[in-house]
């Protein structure tokens, strides 16, 4: 499951910028460049965001290099209580 996913989850009620569609195996540098610039933007976004930026899934994402191993917390992390009102949700 993609992270934006699990943030959609984690956190329902928020606003998760949408990471944009990839091309199979397109490997043209226009596509590529444009999809870059759009990544960074998306995770700029859920990075100013108060409590997105705090979520443990995120940063691990950001820090584990390994894909194996970010998969096991991704597991990890859907055992967590889930925000069920925007009360639970810290204030900015």
């Amino acid at each position: 499951m993609q992270l934006r996913q699990h943030l959609l989850k984690a956190f329902p009620g928020i606003v998760v910028p949408p990471v944009p569609g990839k091309k199979r195996k397109s490997f043209e540098q226009d596509y590529l460049r444009r999809r870059a610039v759009f990544l960074q933007k998306t995770l700029s976004d859920i990075l100013s965001h108060p409590t997105l930026a705090k979520s443990p899934l995120l940063l691990d994402f950001l820090y584990i290099q390994n894909d194996t191993t970010f998969r096991s917390k991704q597991k990890d992390h859907d055992k967590l209580p889930r925000v069920n009102r925007v009360e639970q949700v810290g204030s900015p």
